[in-house]
């Protein structure tokens, strides 16, 4: 979120950027994504860092933090084009982050092959691409499940914010429009359907600070227009709201049990708006239990719950 603040500041005032990083940070799905310390955070954060360097032409900098992305996600490569576009404005940069970048996919075939016998083998069971394209889309994007709109509320303001910021800066809007659909393209294909036990939109995690430049612009849109205000607000309380629920138990405990127990089928926490994941977790939100708070911390705060 420092990087993402540092990267709006680039285009936007004090006031907008962070009211932004505070509605990317507190009401979407990084907040819970980042708790558990998933690889898609690492990459999103090393990704957004790249980016902010990038626009300030650090070209070394920002090569350096791409390629340790790519070896959480080599999908952040997708953000690329668009450091190579600010490195080839001088040879020697497009030189060295060509050979930054290089090193980072060497350092991930290395660890490839010691792991898995093979620097093109990552773990995962080969055909993983096997979703009908339609069909996980309309899961990503709509599905009462597993929808980044559902479990982050706030990012709705993006889609006006595309155009916004494309009047502002139509380079930089263009890469972020591709480095959003690209991914949301390759999670779309990815099976199984439904991500495994994964909350919310987890695979897309890393594209929402990305989200976030175009969230700013419909906030500064709307900051000048105070009629527009509640928006932003009833969005915020919404997305908040969720991740204050994913709090109170760990979701992966409350699917478990359910699921397991044969009481709900894994399909319906994907398509059924009364058996979602998030329908499930407010569920048992009603035998509030704090020793069951999914927070060290919290625990220790509030609670004499033993560890």
């Amino acid at each position: 979120m420092i990087a993402l603040l540092f990267l709006l500041r680039r285009y936007f005032d004090w006031p907008i950027a962070i009211a932004t990083v505070l509605a990317i940070g507190l009401c979407s799905d990084w907040w819970y994504q980042s708790r558990g310390l998933y690889s898609e955070v690492a990459a999103g954060a090393l990704m957004t860092w790249s980016l902010s360097f990038a626009i300030s032409e650090q070209v070394y900098a920002s090569s350096t933090l791409l390629a340790f992305s790519s070896l959480f996600r080599p999908t952040t490569l997708l953000a690329l084009p668009f450091v190579a576009k600010v490195a080839g404005r001088k040879p020697r940069g497009l030189i060295a982050c060509t050979i930054i970048v290089g090193a980072g996919l060497f350092g991930l075939a290395a660890y490839n092959w010691a792991r898995f016998g093979s620097p093109l083998k990552s773990g995962y069971p080969p055909g993983n691409l096997s979703v009908p394209l339609l069909t996980g889309l309309s899961v990503l994007f709509f599905s009462p499940g597993r929808s980044m709109f559902v479990y982050s509320p706030i990012l709705l303001l993006a889609i006006p914010g595309a155009w916004l910021f494309f009047k502002r800066d139509k380079p930089m809007a263009l890469f972020c429009l591709f480095f959003i659909v690209a991914h949301a393209l390759i999670v779309a294909c990815w099976g199984p359907l439904g991500w495994g036990l994964s909350w919310g939109s987890r695979l897309m995690t890393l594209t929402i600070p990305v989200f976030g430049i175009f969230v700013a612009a419909t906030m500064e849109q709307i900051w000048r227009s105070k009629w527009l205000l509640p928006i932003p607000i009833l969005l915020g309380l919404l997305g908040a709201g969720v991740q204050v629920v994913a709090l109170l138990r760990d979701p992966t405990h409350v699917l478990i049990d359910r699921v397991q127990s044969g009481e709900v089928k894994f399909e319906e926490t994907i398509y059924s708006a009364r058996h979602c994941w998030l329908a499930l977790q407010i569920d048992a939100a009603r035998n509030f239990n704090p020793c069951e708070l999914d927070s060290h911390t919290l625990r220790r705060l509030f609670t004499s719950c033993p560890d």
